[in-house]
């Protein structure tokens, strides 16, 4: 801090000289003498301003430094976190390829599955046809024959009625 110096009695003389009363003389050094103090007790110093400027410049180093080193670290944990996406990313496309393949194969498997179902009923129903139709064919067979049989019966009935008249033996 700066400390004014004011020579009073240097002040006084020289006001005395320009005829100024000694007491009057004396009142105003003194006066201003506490007005100078008062006004430059605070008053800053090239060395308090130097010193000041040196910590202000200490201190916006100390901050570049640090917003260097944030700057660093974030770049840092950001590439780290970018790696580990993209690690993530690859592992769910895999994962993904998997499950696709998975499920193709499952499908394949279902569809080969209804197929196979599909032409076992096929062969159920086809053979039940055939048993159906053995079984028409056996009983037109029969129905056949024995429609033969009738008409021969009632032939031999209707030749005997208008043809043949006599006892039947």
């Amino acid at each position: 801090m700066a400390v004014a110096t004011f020579d009073t009695l240097k002040f006084a003389n020289t006001l005395k000289a320009a005829g100024v009363p000694d007491k009057q003389a004396e009142a105003q050094a003194v006066a201003f003498a506490e007005v100078i103090q008062i006004n430059f007790k605070d008053l800053v110093t090239k060395d308090d301003l130097a010193t000041a400027t040196k910590e202000l410049k200490q201190e916006i180093a100390d901050a570049r430094k640090e917003a260097k080193q944030d700057t660093a670290d974030l770049r840092k944990e950001t590439k780290q976190e970018f790696a580990d996406l993209r690690k993530e990313i690859g592992d769910l496309r895999k994962e993904l390829k998997q499950d696709m393949a998975d499920l193709r194969k499952e499908l394949k498997q279902d569809i080969a599955d209804a197929r196979k179902e599909t032409k076992d009923a096929e062969q159920r129903v086809n053979a039940r046809l055939d048993t159906i139709a053995a079984q028409i064919k056996g009983e037109m067979l029969l129905l056949k024959w024995m429609f033969g049989a009738i008409v021969g019966m009632g032939a031999a009935i209707l030749v005997r009625l208008f043809l043949v008249r006599g006892p039947l033996v």
